[in-house]
């Protein structure tokens, strides 16, 4: 992610989801549900 505004606010919802392994990768085992709620709040127009 080039924008930091926009990896921080990533980083903060993924922060309690999954591992953090480097800058901007998680590793998270979600239900399709969960993948669903996560991807709303990051949203593509952020």
């Amino acid at each position: 992610m080039s924008e930091p505004k926009r990896w921080r606010k990533v980083f903060k919802i993924m922060k309690g989801m999954g591992d953090h392994i480097q800058y901007s990768v998680f590793i998270c085992q979600l239900a399709e549900q969960q993948k669903v709620e996560t991807q709303i709040p990051i949203g593509p127009s952020d």
